[in-house]
């Protein structure tokens, strides 16, 4: 019996937790649906919201180091950037990039069994 992510420990510390005020403050000053790029190595964000993942991307000195992530419109809790943040850090260690602009990127899998299959099938890739 796998235990339920909520109860699972954090992984990612102050990152998760810069990452979480920063997508929330996005979300607060009415950046909802537009993108946010997050340095996965910190949590961290050059605090502009981008229409577009792929104006993200091109405004990035360093895309292969970020992540691109969707501002919803109630932010995002420290549990929901620790899980998001150490996913993300995890497929780049497996060698997933996403750094063209034109990219499609897959989702992040909701349940452990789909995250390790997809993190597997990362391996390898430039």
């Amino acid at each position: 019996m796998s235990v339920p992510l909520a109860e699972k420990p954090a992984k990612c510390g102050d990152a998760a937790k810069r990452l979480a005020d920063e997508i929330t403050l996005h979300a607060i000053a009415g950046s909802a649906g537009k993108w946010a790029a997050i340095t996965l190595a910190d949590g961290s964000c050059d605090h502009t919201p981008y229409d577009t993942r792929s104006d993200a991307v091109r405004h990035q000195a360093s895309p292969e180091y970020c992540t691109f992530v969707l501002i919803p419109p109630d932010g995002m809790t420290v549990r929901e950037a620790d899980v998001l943040l150490h996913f993300w850090r995890q497929a780049h260690d497996a060698g997933f990039r996403a750094i063209d602009p034109r990219d499609d990127i897959p989702s992040m899998p909701l349940r452990p069994e789909e995250a390790r299959e997809q993190i597997r099938l990362f391996g390898g890739r430039l």
